[in-house]
């Protein structure tokens, strides 16, 4: 076999190797890049953000609940009371909307009262006035 020929076979038989080399073909994809230790530390920091709004979901739920079941035990309104539930701040609970809307604004010290306990005030007087118009309607205040 002359060298030409001999080149021949050689090319012959790298371009059968090369054909049956998986990494080779085009037509199939790369294995994906394993994760850098950057994105693994993400991925568990989203984890567990994920964890800790799921956590502040169900308690935000949990206290919705108990201001209903307070309503319900106060007014037996069912209606006006999931209005209550809905609409009051999360930070005020059953017994504090009580006091605040049995109180005048002088009463509750409304003037000395911090930003955000001015907007609890004003926030929760607001949702009352909107839960009463809702179910009893304006003309019957």
């Amino acid at each position: 076999m002359n060298r030409i020929g001999r080149d021949l076979v050689i090319l012959a038989a790298l371009g059968m190797l090369l054909s049956t080399d998986p990494a080779a073909q085009s037509d199939k994809p790369s294995p994906p890049e394993p994760p850098t230790l950057d994105k693994l530390d993400r991925v568990q920091d989203l984890e567990a953000a994920h964890s800790d709004l799921e956590k502040a979901v169900t308690l935000v739920n949990q206290i919705a609940r108990e201001k209903r079941t307070h309503c319900v035990r106060a007014f037996g309104d069912s209606e006006f009371c999931d209005c209550l539930k809905d609409n009051l701040p999360v930070k005020v609970s059953f017994l504090s909307y009580i006091q605040m809307v049995t109180s005048t604004k002088e009463g509750l010290g409304h003037a000395k009262l911090s930003v955000e306990q001015k907007s609890l005030v004003d926030n929760t007087l607001a949702a009352r006035e909107f839960c009463v118009s809702k179910r009893f309607g304006a003309e019957n205040r």
